[in-house]
């Protein structure tokens, strides 16, 4: 059985949003060993400036990365990424 580490930085704050990720978290269990690690993200001022938002990517980065298991393949996502189905997402985890 495939083990699957999601690493995301922030939680899921809407209820509904919530609910679904326990439903999908639930409907992979039969096929993977899910594990989702959520971090916190870095505080930013109320009007950060360009540096100081570099250094929290770092930070936050560095945060991620420590959290890799070692030999993991490694997927990144991000809203500005290319979507794909989960089909799709399948194929390239086999």
């Amino acid at each position: 059985m495939i083990n699957l580490n999601i690493i995301c930085v922030g939680k899921l704050k809407e209820q509904y949003l919530r609910d679904a990720s326990a439903e999908y978290s639930k409907r992979l269990s039969t096929l993977c060993k899910l594990n989702i690690v959520e971090l916190g993200a870095e505080k930013l001022s109320d009007n950060p400036s360009q540096k100081e938002i570099d250094n929290a990517l770092i930070a936050e980065g560095k945060r991620i990365t420590e959290k890799i298991p070692k030999g993991a393949r490694i997927y990144t996502m991000c809203i500005e990424g290319k979507q794909m189905s989960s089909e799709e997402l399948s194929k390239k985890l086999e």
